[in-house]
């Protein structure tokens, strides 16, 4: 994590699990789309909050719409930690609506680097009505939980997967949910940062 870096933080339960990490650190700038996590560091005392602007989403309480790409196009970001419902090695990331797709594919493109958050969980066949694809310069951070083929499942530490991705296991062997995946990064992040792209 960049020191006082500026950060895009994405709404949904494992991102929500990373703010909880990053409420102690600082000082970054945190802009979000996730209304759990703006009011989460909103209280921590060397953290900046920018909320965008939008439409709430009733699933992941999170922002999406014309007034988030307005937001975004004045926005850059040193990385961007990004959630998703399902994870495809097709499609890519899948998301409930395509509002919310469209404001992760604006996000990663003003992002220097681009982390995807996702517990094992998500790596199952699901039928998302809307995806967008995973940029092959995204680093893949995600848990020692099962991921089915063709994604890669070696070791931790870095692995490159197909199409030059990126992929860091957490250390973490408890469960597959985004408790012991922030757990995990709580760990790796304690000293050098874990995100490496």
């Amino acid at each position: 994590m960049p020191a006082e870096g500026h950060v895009f933080l994405d709404a949904g339960t494992t991102c929500l699990a990373l703010a909880r990490v990053l409420a102690d650190r600082g000082p970054l700038t945190v802009v979000t789309r996730g209304l759990e996590t703006a009011l989460l560091l909103a209280r921590a005392p060397r953290i900046r909050v920018i909320m965008l602007g939008g439409q709430v989403q009733s699933l992941s309480h999170g922002v999406a719409g014309a007034l988030s790409e307005v937001a975004l196009a004045r926005l850059a970001f040193d990385v961007a930690f990004l959630g998703a419902d399902t994870v495809d090695a097709g499609r890519g990331l899948g998301e409930p609506t395509v509002e919310e797709t469209y404001v992760k594919e604006l996000v990663a493109g003003r992002s220097e680097k681009v982390v995807l958050l996702a517990d094992s969980s998500k790596f199952v066949p699901a039928n998302a009505p809307a995806w967008t694809p995973i940029g092959t310069s995204w680093t893949v951070l995600t848990d020692w939980g099962s991921i089915p083929r063709p994604w890669p499942t070696s070791g931790a530490g870095g692995q490159r997967g197909g199409g030059g991705l990126r992929w860091r296991r957490a250390i973490c062997r408890e469960t597959r949910s985004s408790r012991s995946l922030a757990s995990a990064m709580q760990r790796s992040t304690s000293g050098s940062s874990a995100v490496r792209g």
